[in-house]
């Protein structure tokens, strides 16, 4: 759907500055692939704005934002029946992940061959980052 994205659910009670604006707010039906589209395009719009964030606030905030569209995408699977059991969810197989796997704090990087089925082949390759400022 060009133009429409999704915005969070409580939109219409917060006051805007253009008022006007909310006249273009519509709701979709959220058990569709039209929705689980919008989430997607979410999704690369709020991992697009935290990897671009340069204050702990904007860190925050995106994080905050990235973290409630993972739970929708949970419950649009059907994997949780809503926000809350998304939620234990998420955090269980999280834990689960961390105590197999680890986290990503350490900086530990993979430089060597990557299997050719590997997703991340499909995703565009980005070069080392530079120093963040946060």
């Amino acid at each position: 759907m060009p133009g429409v994205k999704l915005v969070r659910d409580r939109m219409r009670e917060i006051p805007w500055r253009g008022e006007g604006a909310k006249q273009y707010l519509f709701q979709v039906t959220t058990n569709t692939p039209a929705y689980r589209t919008l989430l997607r395009d979410k999704v690369f719009e709020e991992s697009t704005e935290l990897a671009n964030a340069r204050t702990m606030g904007e860190v925050i905030e995106e994080s905050a934002d990235l973290y409630e569209v993972i739970l929708a995408m949970i419950v649009s699977r059907g994997i949780a029946a809503d926000r809350a059991s998304a939620e234990l969810c998420l955090q269980f197989y999280a834990q689960t992940k961390f105590e197999e796997r680890g986290g990503f704090i350490q900086g530990l990087c993979f430089a060597g061959q990557v299997r050719p089925d590997h997703p991340h082949l499909t995703t565009p390759r980005h070069t080392a980052p530079a120093e963040a400022d946060v």
